[in-house]
C-alpha cells in the first residue's frame, strides 16, 4: 500500500527530485527521448521514495543516494 507523507516531507522530496533531475539532464550527452525521460524519472522517484521510507530527510543526501542508486543499476 502506498505510504502518505506529511507536507514538509513532500517538499523535501520535491526539492531532492528537482536537484537530482537537473544533474541527470546536465550529465546527458544528448537530449533524452520521451521514453528515456519517463524511465529515468520513474527510477529517480523510486530511489528517492525508498530513501525517504528508510528515514532520510536531508534533501542533499536524498539527491546523492538516488543518483548513486541510479548509477549502480
Amino acid at each position: 500500500m502506498p505510504r502518505a507523507f506529511d507536507p514538509e516531507t513532500v517538499k523535501i522530496i520535491a526539492l531532492a527530485y528537482d536537484s537530482a533531475w537537473h544533474e541527470i539532464e546536465a550529465a546527458s550527452a544528448k537530449p533524452m527521448s520521451p521514453a528515456q525521460r519517463t524511465k529515468a524519472s520513474a527510477e529517480l522517484t523510486k530511489h528517492l521514495l525508498a530513501a525517504v521510507e528508510g528515514g532520510e530527510r536531508d534533501p542533499d543526501k536524498l539527491r546523492l543516494i538516488a543518483l548513486e542508486s541510479m548509477k549502480t543499476k
